[in-house]
């Protein structure tokens, strides 16, 4: 083993022809296409090869991962799997086509759609994606999350939604196509239709629901509830509610079309006929349905309820209902109001006579108004007596 090893560090050094260092990296499995490579780069490439294939011990592999600023913290990894791990980043460091990119990328389940990014990009994407694979303590996890602004605090999340969430974010700032981004958005069910997105919108969205699914503590949750206007006060919702209501806020926001509104609506019961809404309007309405749903106190239902006068938690639920079916009845309110204002003006507001029969008397008390004075309690007796008395 060692004589082949050191026969391949001898014919890299001494070829200098394109050619044979092709054959040479036929060999070696970590370098797939580095003909456009000069012979400085391929030298270093192929001895990081040769000393990953070379090196049996944890204390040789930690020297050959200080070199490549991909993996940090390797020394729990077996030999194999820290063999995968350099010749990926090996291979990443080599190739600089589009086409040797799209190989690499090929192993990895992360990045789908990579053919539009440069290759700069392309390096931290599968630097971020290959220490997300690597490594297995949540210290190195944060270190690896700490270069993406979407997971906060993961230090309770066990490797593996460690790595689903990181391959999420990668994916998401790697893809810059709209087929990419759909793509992505399969796997979340906060997303629906966001193909009219643009891409800025749709990584902000996509970021917050990574964060709402990735965090598991109250503060973390307020951290990603504070970027999305809907959700004011959920300390004391747990963590599955709200991955519900940051889905349905997600939702609400990105679809622009009215079918795949309604969707979103149907899972909130509040808005049942928003079909004529304008987006606007319908993801103001949304956002008081997911208010209402997300918050457990009584002062923020209030705020989001404001037609309602009632505190309880069922009335306030009803709220948008109310709201929503004032808005499209207009026409009928207006019509109706026109009818009570006639019906009170034909209605006489004072008794002109004064009957000495019991029923008259009960209405003269219903109508009288009261004297303007201080009292007005004695100016209503006064009245009432001055009616009631017979003439003798």
């Amino acid at each position: 083993m060692t004589i082949r090893v050191l026969r391949l560090a001898i014919a890299v050094r001494v070829n200098r022809s394109k050619a044979v260092r092709l054959r040479v990296v036929s060999v070696l499995p970590g370098a797939m296409n580095v003909a456009r490579s000069n012979r400085v780069a391929m030298i270093r490439v192929l001895r990081l090869a040769i000393a990953v294939r070379a090196s049996r011990s944890k204390v040789g592999r930690l020297r050959v991962a200080s070199v490549l600023p991909g993996v940090m913290n390797v020394a729990r990894s077996s030999r194999v799997a820290m063999i995968r791990v350099l010749h990926l980043v090996i291979a990443v460091r080599a190739n600089r086509s589009k086409v040797g990119r799209l190989r690499v990328a090929s192993v990895l389940p992360v990045v789908m759609n990579v053919v539009r990014s440069s290759r700069v990009a392309m390096i931290r994407v599968l630097r971020l994606a290959i220490a997300a694979r690597a490594n297995r303590s949540k210290a190195v996890r944060l270190r690896a999350a700490s270069v993406l602004p979407v997971v906060m605090n993961v230090v309770h999340s066990s490797r593996v939604a460690m790595i689903r969430v990181l391959r999420l974010a990668i994916a998401v700032r790697a893809n810059r196509s709209k087929v990419g981004r759909l793509r992505v958005a399969s796997v979340l069910p906060g997303v629906m239709n966001v193909a009219r997105s643009n891409r800025v919108a749709m990584i902000r969205v996509l970021h917050s629901a990574i964060a709402a699914r990735a965090n598991r503590s109250k503060a973390v949750r307020q951290r990603a509830a504070s970027v999305l206007p809907v959700v004011m006060n959920v300390a004391r919702s747990n963590r599955v509610a709200m991955i519900r209501v940051l889905h349905s806020a997600i939702a609400a926001r990105a679809s622009r079309l009215k079918a795949v509104r309604l969707r979103a609506a149907s899972v909130l019961p509040v808005a049942t006929n928003v079909a004529r809404l304008s987006r606007v309007a319908m993801i103001r309405v949304l956002h008081s349905a997911i208010a209402v749903r997300a918050n457990r106190s009584k002062a923020v239902r209030h705020r989001a309820a404001t037609t309602v006068a009632h505190s309880n938690h069922a009335a306030t639920i009803h709220a948008p209902r109310s709201a929503i079916a004032a808005r499209a009845d207009r026409p009928k309110i207006a019509r109706s109001n026109r009818a009570t204002t006639a019906r009170r003006q034909r209605v006489p507001h004072a008794a002109t006579t004064i009957d000495r029969s019991p029923s008259a008397t009960i209405a003269a008390k219903r109508i009288s108004r009261p004297h303007p004075s201080r009292n007005p309690r004695r100016s209503i007796a006064i009245t009432t007596t001055a009616s009631c008395a017979s003439p003798k």
